[in-house]
């Protein structure tokens, strides 16, 4: 069985496996739920699977015996201060019946700290890196490009974006039109509700865009040439890595707001696309600080910053396949 938490992830996981898993949605976290589901599926075994510890889906499981392992299992210094307050709920949980997988020394010296016996604390390192990104990715990503007639553009794939990022990437893109750099835009929101709206602020802004959706169905293209449109708005799922694929600059987005911690790094270098990332990146700390430490990430810290260093990157491809390729070899 997997179990999902939000409808997106739902129909990822549809399209992805079908038939061949039971999908449910996990209940929301109130004692009376988590019982109602658990005496329901008698699960042997929950793998949970990166940073969610739901306090009471952890003590029921432990009032039922259910081994529970974290895997890629990783915690922020932020989240482990929110935890410490909650972990009374599940304390007996994690003595008793948690094994974790941790992506880090860090985070495995956290779950300790959480009460977690140091026996069954493991560092076995982050899921993501075992990313295997086929050529059909890569031819993809070219073709989505010779649709939209960017060939010779370079282009800046912004994926899992936030409103204020959006924004600001719009604004970057508009600094360097400025300067004459030509600059084509990929908007990838995080989240599927936010696709009108995104779309609402980039008519709103006159921008030339298209919609990833309408592509699919020639009659509804607007009445302009693709090949003018300086914006996609990746409005569908499971297309990120496409995008990626078809990147000559990434940048990974929940990381120039506060609030968020950061998005997957390892997509876009792994497929050797020179990658940037914004200051708030703490849910992958330990990732970012060691791709730059690589070479292999650029963290801006503004949009001056960033318009700087696209507008950089942009007019020297040399740099970027250095960069990409450094990328590339950090994560493999």
């Amino acid at each position: 069985m997997l179990t999902t938490t939000t409808a997106t992830g739902a129909a990822r996981a549809r399209a992805l496996f079908g038939d061949t898993v039971e999908l449910r949605f996990l209940p929301f976290d109130t004692r009376a739920n988590v019982r109602r589901f658990l005496a329901r599926v008698r699960p042997k075994l929950a793998i949970i699977i990166e940073k969610e510890l739901w306090p009471n889906l952890m003590r029921e499981c432990g009032a039922r015996g259910v081994a529970v392992v974290l895997a890629s299992a990783t915690i922020s210094a932020r989240s482990l201060r929110r935890y410490q307050k909650l972990v009374d709920v599940f304390r007996e949980t994690l003595r008793e019946h948690t094994t974790v997988a941790a992506q880090s020394e860090i985070d495995a010296a956290r779950f300790c700290e959480l009460g977690v016996p140091t026996a069954r604390v493991y560092v076995t390192g982050n899921l993501k890196f075992d990313v295997s990104l086929a050529e059909e990715a890569r031819a993809a990503g070219m073709a989505l490009r010779a649709r939209l007639g960017w060939q010779r553009r370079c282009v800046l794939v912004a994926g899992s974006t936030y409103a204020a990022e959006e924004t600001l990437l719009l604004e970057v893109q508009r600094r360097l039109r400025a300067a004459n750099v030509d600059l084509a835009l990929v908007l990838a929101p995080r989240h599927p509700p936010r696709f009108a709206s995104v779309a609402a602020t980039l008519r709103s802004q006159a921008a030339i865009f298209v919609a990833r959706s309408a592509m699919s169905e020639p009659s509804t293209l607007p009445a302009i040439d693709r090949s003018a449109a300086d914006v996609l708005l990746l409005d569908t799922l499971g297309e990120l890595t496409t995008a990626y694929a078809a990147a000559d600059l990434a940048f990974v987005g929940g990381s120039l707001v506060g609030d968020v911690g950061g998005h997957n790094l390892i997509e876009p270098a792994a497929l050797a696309v020179a990658t940037l990332t914004g200051p708030h990146g703490y849910n992958n700390a330990d990732v970012v600080a060691a791709m730059q430490s690589a070479g292999a990430l650029e963290v801006v810290g503004d949009v001056d910053s960033l318009a700087s260093r696209v507008a950089a990157l942009a007019s020297d491809a040399a740099e970027r396949r250095r960069r990409g390729e450094l990328a590339q070899r950090f994560v493999t």
